[in-house]
């Protein structure tokens, strides 16, 4: 059985994926487990999808734009949004205030550049692994900040110019 934020999830990517279809609207999808209502901002690039269940409420956010303070750690410095941008989620159910940050850059600067800075930022506490991949090489540095989980992942492949960067920072569960 699916837990609560797993459901929560699947259906925000799901509505996610549905929504650079859709033009400026609010649609709201009831059923007797609960109700999704799906927002499409005019610029196009903004969505949100929120979702209310007898277990919870959770929403999932692609129009919010993210700093470092949302993440915890610095954007590298000469990163952009890449596929996928930003998002973030948050809810509340029967585990709690749970939640989510997250975004996608590239770089031209190399996979060993960017890690070190990373290190560097995270500080001596943070559990790094690297790996040598068939086609390039991966990093996923972790760390904790206030409660609060950061997870980086640094990724660069042969075939690409770019080195790619994940950040994801989880919220503390209040019932912690």
């Amino acid at each position: 059985m699916f837990s609560f934020v797993a459901r929560i999830t699947l259906v925000a990517a799901i509505m996610l994926m549905i929504l650079p279809s859709c033009g400026k609207r609010t649609t709201t999808y009831s059923g007797p487990g609960g109700k999704v209502e799906v927002s499409r901002k005019e610029d196009g690039k903004s969505a949100e999808v929120k979702i209310s269940t007898k277990e919870g409420t959770g929403t999932f956010s692609s129009s919010k734009e993210i700093n470092e303070k949302d993440l915890g750690v610095p954007i590298y410095p000469n990163a952009v949004k890449d596929e996928g941008g930003s998002y973030s989620w948050s809810g509340t159910g029967t585990g709690g205030e749970q939640g989510a940050t997250t975004v996608m850059l590239a770089t031209s600067d190399s996979f060993d550049d960017v890690t070190k800075f990373y290190k560097e930022k995270l500080g001596e506490k943070a559990a790094v692994t690297e790996s040598s991949l068939p086609q390039g090489k991966s990093a996923v540095l972790q760390a904790e900040q206030d409660g609060n989980k950061i997870v980086v992942s640094v990724v660069r492949t042969d075939s690409d110019p770019r080195t790619r960067i994940s950040i994801v920072k989880t919220k503390k569960d209040a019932a912690d």
